[in-house]
């Protein structure tokens, strides 16, 4: 029963937080479910057909996956009736003349990311070792490795043609991030060749201490990379990373930074950083892309203007006007200068609802 809460909640929570996590999950759990790794294959051809609804486990899988995606939808359809103003991401594809260099651009990205040929020399070395040893100790039959192989990669490769047809991804560089499910797919289906060995040890008694003698060279290693676990270490990356205009902004003594996405974002959130360490109650806004879920928890009637420090930049002006719209404010009043920042003032064009 905890098993079944638990996984409803978690379909729920992955569908709000990206509403595409059954393109690759729905596929996923349906291959399995016709599939079936390790289990005879059902005799009369009609059982073979509905064989998704015959077995308990992957039927109410499969119902949670679309309950979660149909109430993740309807969060979608709220938020923008609450939201009116909000640019919705479009759904249309790209022309089919152009799928072929979108997918193109995204294996590119793919492997461009920091490591990624690291990863997957070790990843193709460790399943050919284990694809090896367990052809060696004739340990092949003892492991569904073929019906695994369709339940992972066809879910990946249906993701990975999906995404390159859609116009959304292309007008965002291709960004690998759009393709997670393939690539955990790919790395778990490597995984799964470089175990084979472990197979027998994996279904037996031994299986806990496996996982701890597998367990605890990742937390070495981690360990290692980044150190223990410290509040303070994150605290000095953000810092070093993020605090370019932090004590320039703090001595400004403005209500928000406007200016471009990249610029504007990490600062505000350094600065609430560092005011919320000093004690302090005060919030900095952003007037940005973005910033106006923030601006909505301001109290413009008691304080109907706010000072804004933009920087003395023409592209950070011009990203600066463009937040200005789309944050529903008034055309800026420049009041003063400081430091490398210039000084507006504004205010909401019309009260926020």
């Amino acid at each position: 029963g905890w098993r079944v809460l638990l996984a409803a909640a978690l379909f729920v929570l992955a569908c709000w937080v990206y509403l595409g996590v059954p393109l690759w999950l729905g596929p996923l759990a349906l291959v399995r479910a016709w599939l079936q790794p390790g289990e005879p294959w059902p005799r009369p051809a009609w059982r073979s057909f509905f064989r998704p609804l015959l077995h308990p486990r992957s039927c109410v899988g499969l119902v949670f996956i679309v309950a979660a995606f149909a109430l993740g939808y309807k969060f979608m359809l709220l938020a923008r009736e609450a939201n009116p103003w909000q640019v919705v991401t479009p759904s249309t594809g790209l022309p089919p003349d152009e799928w072929f260099e979108s997918w193109d651009l995204f294996a590119q990205n793919l492997q461009a990311l920091p490591g990624m040929v690291t990863w997957e020399c070790v990843m193709l070395a460790l399943a050919g070792l284990g694809l090896g040893v367990a052809f060696v100790t004739r340990q092949l039959r003892d492991y569904p490795l073929l019906a695994a192989t369709p339940v992972l990669l066809l879910p990946a490769l249906a993701e990975f043609l999906f995404i390159g047809t859609r116009e959304w991804p292309a007008l965002n560089d291709h960004h690998p991030r759009y393709l997670l499910g393939t690539v955990i797919a790919g790395q778990v289906w490597l995984a799964l060749i470089a175990c084979l060995p472990l197979a027998k040890l994996a279904q037996g008694r031994g299986r806990n201490w496996l996982f701890i003698g597998l367990a605890a060279p990742l937390f070495i290693a981690a360990t290692d990379r980044y150190g223990w676990p410290s509040p303070e270490r994150p605290r000095r990356e953000l810092e070093a990373r993020t605090n370019d205009w932090t004590y320039d902004v703090l001595e400004a003594d403005v209500e928000a930074f406007g200016g471009g996405y990249w610029t504007v974002w990490r600062t505000v959130y350094h600065v609430n950083m560092v005011h919320r360490q000093l004690g302090e109650r005060r919030f900095l806004y952003a007037v940005s892309d973005r910033g106006r879920v923030l601006l909505m928890r301001r109290d413009w009637a008691a304080h109907p203007t706010m000072t804004v420090a933009v920087l003395n930049d023409p592209q950070e002006y011009h990203d600066f006007l463009i937040g200005i719209e789309l944050c529903g404010l008034a055309p800026p009043e420049k009041i003063g200068e400081h430091g490398p920042f210039e000084i507006y003032s504004v205010r909401p064009l019309a009260p926020y609802p």
